[in-house]
């Protein structure tokens, strides 16, 4: 009986390696299974970052190969390029002609040509669910936000990225990382990306400091009110706005040389805002309806249509911005309701002229897009951002669109 027990078991072994060989051979894949973790706790702390995608895949999967080697190819570059399925923490360009991105699963850094369908990975540092990279230095180093494993902290940690000596064909970069304070509710990162400036909650009041993007030569006053979203403009000021809701009468403040808070735009329900050159790009909730306006420097404040909101927008240049905009605005608590997975927009791609109030059409994809982290290359030619649906990378070619329709504001 034994001896017929053990030749079951011996085939039954036999049989499951036999499969397993047979997977490995014909679809060269490992089993795995990826586990996710998504609180509400997270989803407050990171906006609508922690939303949307409890996706923490840690693989690694950009769209197209990933090499050790900087080799150009002579593939057809799609006019909109997907770059990665996997949820990215953050992206920027280098100079004209590259694209840089984390991996939100695990921290990994690649980038990648725009002229040329190749991914290199630059970094391999794992850091597991990255919920916010902000890139600085030119994008040359990054500071990434996370929740510390099994605590309600939040880690804030600069990477230098040191390109290694004497190699010419391994692209992975040495990496030196310093941790910044625990608990840092909100961060932005100046115009030039060559300074960062963050809050501390303290008590009833909000500490705000000032610093190189290491943290270092810090300088710090406090302000009444401990929740505030920072923003800096291009004529190194920063800006302030209260942690806002569609029920919340809320202002945008500047702060003055001698840290003095200035009233910018008054009192508005739901209010966000975009500093672009010379002009603050802003909107607000009445009724369950979004509203999209502009203050210029004059004080003229002009409405904008179709409305979005600034969180979809950058500049590309001094008079003009471009955005997701959505096809419908759904009847919600704007932007809360947005910020929380509530209600998703799919967008179009328009361009907005800040003097005139004109929109123009500059691309309808046919994909679902929920616009966020949108960026301009320097040279104009490339717009690059991500989908709040799954949080993947993508990046368009503007010279290859055309102007479509023109819309005029009320």
């Amino acid at each position: 009986m034994t001896k017929k027990i053990t030749i079951i078991l011996t085939t039954l072994i036999l049989i499951t390696s036999i499969a397993f060989g047979i997977r490995y051979y014909f679809f060269n894949t490992s089993i795995q299974t990826n586990t996710a973790t998504s609180t509400s706790f997270t989803n407050n702390i990171f906006g609508f970052l922690g939303i949307g995608s409890d996706n923490q895949n840690v693989a690694d999967q950009p769209i197209n190969k990933v090499s050790n080697t900087n080799t150009l190819t002579n593939t057809v570059i799609p006019t909109l390029r997907h770059i990665t399925e996997n949820p990215v923490a953050g992206a920027t360009f280098v100079g004209t002609s590259t694209i840089r991105y984390a991996n939100r699963g695990n921290g990994h850094i690649f980038e990648t040509p725009t002229n040329s369908l190749e991914t290199v990975k630059i970094s391999n540092t794992t850091i597991p669910k990255v919920y916010e990279a902000y890139w600085v230095n030119n994008g040359e180093n990054v500071i990434y936000r996370r929740l510390k494993e099994n605590t309600n902290t939040i880690e804030t940690s600069f990477l230098e990225l040191r390109t290694k000596t004497g190699s010419t064909t391994d692209f992975l970069r040495d990496t030196i990382i310093t941790f910044l304070p625990d608990n840092i509710t909100d961060l932005a990162v100046s115009v030039n990306t060559d300074n960062i400036a963050y809050i501390l909650p303290i008590d009833s009041s909000a500490q705000i400091t000032t610093s190189n993007p290491d943290g270092s030569s810090p300088s710090s006053f406090s302000i009444p009110h401990p929740s505030w979203t920072l923003s800096w403009t291009d004529s190194n000021i920063l800006t302030i706005v209260p942690k806002t809701a569609s029920n919340v009468l809320t202002s945008m403040y500047s702060i003055s040389k001698t840290k003095n808070l200035m009233q910018e735009i008054d009192d508005n329900p739901g209010l966000t805002i975009l500093n672009t050159p010379k002009r603050t790009l802003y909107s607000f909730s009445t009724k369950n309806s979004l509203f999209l306006e502009v203050k210029n420097s004059d004080d003229l404040v002009i409405l904008l249509y179709p409305s979005t909101l600034p969180e979809k927008c950058t500049p590309t240049d001094t008079t003009h911005v471009i955005c997701g905009v959505p096809t419908s605005i759904p009847q919600a608590s704007y932007p809360e309701n947005w910020y929380q997975g509530v209600v998703s927009f799919i967008d179009e791609i328009r361009t907005y002229n800040l003097e005139t109030g004109e929109s123009v059409i500059t691309y309808t994809p046919q994909e679902e897009f929920d616009i966020i982290n949108p960026q301009i290359s320097s040279d104009g030619k490339y717009f690059m951002f991500t989908n709040k649906k799954d949080l993947s990378l993508w990046v368009l070619n503007l010279d290859e669109v055309g102007e479509e329709t023109t819309v005029n504001t009320f």
